[in-house]
């Protein structure tokens, strides 16, 4: 089962993952992608500097930590992995136009730095889990 970027916009999102439990086989695969809370963009979004979406007036975002994900998936998955990457560098008016420009701050830093963000402080949590 594979879901992406769609569990963090629902408030219930215990129901989602008991559905995916209910019809994913014994010991099948679920491939889940969620927000960040330990994150170069959630930071952004607590100064009020970002919003949680490219589009304004997204009505519900949640971000989780890696806690959170063991919480969540407790006694009905096993958490095999869980990565954390993607942190948009880009100039968004540019971006829009088909032109990959980063923003002065990422392109002062070297790429093994702005890989270290990606890893360390992207906006997506990465799980992979397996249906107990």
């Amino acid at each position: 089962m594979y879901t992406f970027g769609v569990v963090h916009h629902y408030i219930n999102e215990d129901r989602i993952i008991n559905n995916i439990h209910d019809v994913l086989s014994p010991n099948g695969e679920l491939k889940m992608m969620v927000y960040a809370k330990h994150s170069w963009k959630y930071a952004m979004i607590l100064k009020g500097l970002d919003q949680y979406e490219a589009q304004a007036n997204c009505p519900y975002a949640k971000c989780y930590t890696n806690e959170d994900i063991h919480a969540l998936l407790g006694d009905k998955f096993s958490v095999n992995e869980i990565k954390q990457s993607h942190c948009f560098m880009y100039n968004v008016p540019k971006y829009k136009q088909g032109i990959y420009e980063l923003e002065p701050w990422f392109a002062a830093m070297p790429e093994e730095m702005r890989v270290a963000v990606k890893e360390h402080l992207g906006w997506h949590l990465l799980v992979k889990a397996t249906r107990k």
